[in-house]
C-alpha cells in the first residue's frame, strides 16, 4: 500500500476523550481572520492554527518533504471515479480479501470485504481525514489509497505521493472552529490539543515543576488545558 513511503503514519496520533467544553473554549478564542487562538486574560496567542504549528508536534524524519499535493474529499473521490477500469480493477483486487467480489455490493463498501492490512490502513485514513465512518470504505478513502498505490504509480520504482496532511489537517480545523455551532462533533480535538501544548511547552515545564517535584515524564493534560482556559 506504500503508506509508509506516503509518511502517513507520522499523522496517527493517540486519540483523547471528547471534550466539548475544551473545543468549545477554542472556538470562542479563535480569532478566524488570524487564524490563532489567543487567551482574551492574558492577551497572549496560545495557538496558531497552521500547517507549521502541526509539523511541530509530529516527529517527522528528516526525509519528510517540504511540500507535497494539496487534497480534498472532492479530489479524492474524483480520483477513484477517473480512474480507468482496467486500473481500478487491478488495484481493488490487491487490496479485497482473497476470492471476495464487488458483484451486488454498493459504496461505501462494508471494512470486512477488505484484507486486514488494507483495514488498519483505512482506519488511519479514516482518522486524519476527519471521516465519520471508518466501518465503510467509500469512493474518498479508495481515491486516497488508489494515489499511493504502486498500481496507479505504473511502477513500483516511481515515488510514493505524499499529500499534505498538514495543510488539510490545518484548513480542516479552522474550518470546524469557525462553524462549530454547525457541527455536530468537532473531528480534531487530538490534534488541536497538541497543538496547544506544542505552541506552550514554556508554560507547560512550568506546570511540571508546580505539580511534581520530580518533574514527571508525563503531565496530566487536562491541568495543562484548565491553566490556558483560565
Amino acid at each position: 500500500m506504500n503508506a509508509c513511503k506516503s509518511f502517513l503514519y507520522y499523522f496517527a496520533i493517540e486519540q483523547t476523550l471528547h471534550f466539548p467544553e475544551f473545543t468549545e473554549w477554542c472556538a470562542s478564542n479563535y480569532l478566524s481572520s488570524e487564524r490563532v487562538i489567543v487567551s482574551h486574560s492574558t492577551s497572549k496567542i496560545l495557538c496558531r492554527i497552521n500547517a507549521k504549528t502541526i509539523r511541530g508536534f509530529l516527529n517527522f524524519p528528516d526525509n519528510y518533504p517540504n511540500s507535497g499535493e494539496s487534497i480534498n474529499e472532492s479530489v479524492l473521490a474524483e480520483v477513484y471515479r477517473s480512474c480507468k477500469t482496467e486500473v481500478r480493477c487491478k488495484f481493488l483486487s490487491s487490496i479485497l480479501n482473497e476470492g471476495q467480489s464487488l458483484e451486488g455490493l454498493f459504496f461505501p463498501y462494508r471494512i470486512h470485504i477488505f484484507k486486514e492490512e488494507v483495514q488498519l490502513v483505512v482506519s488511519l485514513v479514516c482518522q486524519v481525514l476527519g471521516l465519520d465512518d471508518d466501518c465503510h470504505v467509500s469512493e474518498v478513502v479508495l481515491g486516497f489509497l488508489l494515489k499511493m498505490s504502486s498500481i496507479s504509480l505504473g511502477s513500483e520504482s516511481q515515488p510514493v505521493h505524499v499529500f499534505s496532511l498538514d495543510e488539510y489537517l490545518a484548513e480542516a480545523i479552522h474550518i470546524q472552529l469557525v462553524e462549530l455551532s454547525k457541527v455536530i462533533f468537532f473531528k480534531y480535538q487530538s490534534y488541536l490539543l497538541n497543538m496547544l501544548l506544542c505552541s506552550n511547552i514554556i508554560e507547560l515545564q512550568l506546570l511540571s515543576t508546580i505539580f511534581s517535584s520530580n518533574m514527571p515524564k508525563q503531565i496530566n493534560m487536562f491541568e495543562f488545558v484548565n491553566s490556558i482556559m483560565s
